[in-house]
């Protein structure tokens, strides 16, 4: 086998553009199922950014335990709904990043890249935000919080998954791309290296917004980069 490397992605704001929509409808189906009001949606605030740490940390702080297996199940089917719902009534609110569709085969064309995905979304509305947007998968490795509650985990999981699928031992050399300061972290935790994407690494020596052409040029010359 040759020697590869291993390009991760996050899936919302990094994949689709679903933050605004995916935030908004987790915090209403966690608020009506405890019947609370008021819930922080900054995310930021939180020990982990992830589907499963946003509402271990709010069942703590409203209802001083964590959520039962059976809770957990019932919220992410709720959501998992609501979302599907709310994505067929107004087909905007899961819309794939322009290029985002085709940038799996990009990086596989460049030949020796491979590509996982690495959510802190439960499997069930990832899946759902990836086939709304139809963005294909179906070869793709995938972690999510139903796998592990801290990114760094979700992210292990992942490279763990496409070692065993793809047949090799190791990789060279390991991009994590994603939108949240969380992802920079969980990235900078692993001693990996990171992609951001959205306005809040404009400024980032690599920071990209979408995977339309100049973004292109720049994702090539990062993943081509062999020092």
């Amino acid at each position: 086998m040759g020697e590869f490397n291993l390009a991760i992605f996050d899936i919302d704001g990094t994949l689709t553009q679903t933050c605004t929509s995916d935030t908004a409808i987790y915090a209403d189906v966690v608020a009506n199922y405890l019947n609370i009001t008021g819930i922080d949606t900054d995310w930021n605030n939180y020990s982990f950014s992830t589907d499963l740490g946003l509402l271990t940390e709010i069942f703590a702080n409203y209802q001083q335990r964590e959520p039962t297996i059976k809770e957990i199940n019932l919220i992410q089917t709720q959501f998992t709904e609501t979302l599907g719902f709310q994505f067929a009534t107004d087909p905007t609110l899961c819309q794939p990043l322009p290029g985002a569709t085709e940038i799996f085969s990009y990086i596989k064309e460049l030949g020796n890249w491979h590509v996982g995905i690495a959510t802190g979304s439960w499997r069930l509305p990832a899946m759902l935000k990836l086939e709304t947007a139809q963005i294909s998968h179906d070869c793709i490795p995938t972690s999510s919080c139903d796998d592990h509650i801290q990114r760094t985990g979700i992210i292990q999981k992942t490279i763990e998954r496409c070692l065993q699928f793809y047949g090799i031992t190791n990789y060279l050399r390991i991009i994590y791309i994603g939108d949240g300061l969380w992802d920079k972290k969980a990235a900078d935790e692993l001693q990996i290296e990171f992609i951001g994407i959205g306005q809040l690494f404009s400024n980032h020596g690599r920071g990209i917004t979408d995977y339309t052409d100049k973004n292109l040029a720049l994702i090539r010359a990062i993943l081509c980069d062999s020092t």
